[in-house]
């Protein structure tokens, strides 16, 4: 399969495709997490699609726009 212009994409499209924000990959990058990039020129960044997908599906249980799991804290859950 060749690639395409359109199997890349920018840091702003991936970010909302991760539901995080252009800043937060950023940090990513720095900390060499996150999914697989491509800096062009040195400065421009992009991301495969896939590669995004990919990453989104193996590192979330949960997806972000879920409210996360609350712990039964109730006096009955404590005592037992």
């Amino acid at each position: 399969m060749s690639e395409t212009q359109s199997e890349w994409i920018g840091a702003e499209a991936a970010a909302k495709l991760l539901e995080r924000s252009p800043r937060t990959l950023e940090k990513w990058r720095q900390q060499n997490r996150g999914p697989a990039y491509r800096a062009i020129n040195g400065y421009r960044v992009r991301y495969r699609l896939s590669d995004v997908l990919r990453w989104r599906d193996d590192n979330w249980d949960v997806k972000p726009t879920e409210p996360p799991k609350k712990a039964n804290r109730t006096a009955e859950a404590i005592a037992a």
